[in-house]
């Protein structure tokens, strides 16, 4: 929460980011990291800038775990293409997200063993803590363009291939009450001319303080 870019980190701190990534997605996704890695580095027309490490991270992670690391990404600051954060948006994949970030911090340890996560700073996403039966609130606001294209239509908050809720956008402010806590995605309506550009593809919905 330093709001510190990743790659100002110590080497041992970058460590513990691969090593919750790799969590979430699976002991396999090493493997299949090293193993792509391997394969893109052998082509002999082979340029570092064409395949950058955190691209190829997330998108085996996405291809072979379905898991979206595309938020805790941003959230640390890491580099990754807009061309994958883009099509992740569109490939139903599961969100993932600190469990630190989501639960109260007195609850924190309980739900932590309940989940068997290793660490409070493991990656979760909505789906595992609808066992905990907690839920938030969150408001988003629209800018006056953004509401003007978009009035009317449908904003679509998903969990993966799930459809959490479809939202009929009414006000610049959509309010999201008693909702199940997790990270999750936004399919925003489209827009005539892509005049308006979406700022946010991913919620938080934190758990209501006890």
């Amino acid at each position: 929460d330093s709001n510190t870019p990743i790659t100002t980190w110590h080497h041992w701190e970058r460590l513990f980011f691969f090593l919750f990534i790799f969590d979430k997605a699976g002991e396999h996704v090493i493997s299949l990291f090293n193993q792509e890695y391997r394969r893109l580095v052998s082509k002999d027309d082979f340029k570092l800038a064409d395949h950058p490490m955190m691209d190829v991270i997330a998108r085996i992670c996405a291809t072979r775990a379905n898991v979206d690391i595309g938020p805790f990404m941003a959230f640390v600051q890491a580099p990754l293409s807009y061309r994958l954060r883009n099509t992740n948006l569109y490939n139903n994949l599961i969100p993932a997200w600190p469990l630190y970030r989501l639960v109260p911090a007195a609850s924190l340890r309980q739900i932590q063993q309940t989940l068997r996560l290793k660490t409070p700073l493991s990656l979760v996403d909505s789906r595992q803590l609808k066992t905990t039966d907690l839920k938030g609130s969150l408001k988003l606001t629209m800018n006056a363009q953004s509401f003007k294209e978009s009035q009317g239509k449908v904003l679509l908050i998903k969990d993966g291939s799930n459809i959490s809720r479809l939202q009929t956008i009414t006000s610049p402010e959509i309010h999201l009450n008693n909702f199940p806590i997790g990270v999750y995605t936004l399919l925003h309506p489209s827009a005539p001319h892509t005049r308006r550009i979406a700022t946010c593809n991913h919620i938080e919905v934190q758990a209501l303080a006890d």
